[in-house]
């Protein structure tokens, strides 16, 4: 089975997650607006504090974490999973990596332009606004997206490469309640604030959030072998590497012997 060209790869998981992803947590938002609507439950962040009583937190819970965290999460895992059924031998870990953040740059690039589109026109944003939020949501939703597709690529090598004991709930937890917690402290939470208490909440969450993300990269980066990883030029700057000198020893020894090496995690 021939390997997909970079540039393939990278196309392979931009257009499902700009297109697939993104329409399908669009639809299903909508769904969930209408259903809340129905029994009465005020959705919407522009809304006066008066309005915002139990049911328009029950709502933004259930919509941050069961619609857009769920959605896309599951979508970049999906699109991963159905390309190396595609390219089985393929698609290791840089591919694997290239793929899932591919996906998750199509999704986000796309709905940020949206949001930017629609808050622009329906609140007359001046250029200067607009550019700011253009920054602001590529530097933070942008970069946390990556680092959850970034997350699910390396579990599921682990998984399905390197025979690690990882669930399908290992795999998704983590980036699932990351994009929730993102979602939920981003527009809820922030009706409730003003000014630069709101700004700074919303900093303050989303700096734990990356950087939470950036010490679980390290971790599971910690359990692939060295030999692995240097042999394909991969992120050696978040922790790659850091196992037990005796599996580097017995990946050399095999090497050298000539000798497959079974990596135990």
């Amino acid at each position: 089975i021939l390997s997909p060209p970079p540039a393939g790869t990278f196309a392979f998981g931009y257009i499902p997650g700009m297109i697939i992803i993104w329409f399908v947590e669009t639809i299903l938002f909508v769904i969930c607006i209408q259903v809340f609507f129905a029994f009465g439950v005020n959705t919407s962040p522009d809304s006066t504090s008066e309005e915002r009583d139990d049911g328009f937190i029950i709502f933004w819970l259930f919509a941050s974490f069961f619609v857009f965290a769920v959605t896309t999460e599951v979508g970049k895992y999906l699109i991963l999973k159905y390309a190396r059924l595609v390219w089985p031998n393929a698609l290791e870990m840089k591919g694997s990596i290239i793929m899932t953040v591919a996906g998750a740059l199509g999704f986000s690039i796309s709905n940020n332009v949206i949001l930017l589109l629609i808050h622009a026109s329906y609140e007359n944003w001046d250029i200067g606004t607009t550019f700011l939020w253009a920054i602001y949501l590529s530097f933070v939703l942008d970069t946390v997206h990556c680092l959850t597709a970034y997350y699910i690529a390396l579990s599921v090598i682990r998984k399905e490469i390197f025979d690690h004991d990882l669930k399908l709930y290992h795999i998704l937890s983590v980036p699932i309640i990351a994009r929730g917690i993102l979602v939920f402290c981003s527009s809820p939470i922030a009706a409730f604030l003003n000014g630069a208490v709101m700004w700074t909440v919303i900093i303050i969450v989303e700096l734990v959030i990356i950087a939470g993300l950036l010490l679980l990269i390290k971790h599971s980066q910690s359990k692939l072998p060295r030999e692995h990883i240097e042999r394909g030029g991969y992120f050696t700057v978040l922790g790659v590497g850091s196992e037990p000198e005796s599996m580097n020893l017995e990946l050399e020894e095999g090497v050298n012997e000539g000798k497959e090496v079974e990596v135990q995690n």
